[in-house]
């Protein structure tokens, strides 16, 4: 998949993530990492994965903290 595509699509999902008291869910957070595995390489996920969380601090404006 395309870089640009990946980005977009990170995007999207930051800002439909399911935010509840200031922190993303694990559930929700388990979610997003299937999809990437789907789409990226191995030593990409965790890249892609901190890029979400940083998207959706910003498209939600709060801290972002698993549970």
């Amino acid at each position: 998949m395309k870089e640009t595509t990946i980005h977009a699509l990170l995007q999207l999902l930051a800002l439909i993530a399911n935010v509840s008291e200031g922190k993303i869910s694990s559930k929700a957070e388990k979610i997003i990492r299937d999809i990437l595995k789907r789409v990226v390489r191995t030593e990409k996920l965790n890249d892609y994965l901190n890029e979400f969380r940083s998207l959706v601090l910003k498209n939600h404006k709060i801290n972002i903290r698993k549970e």
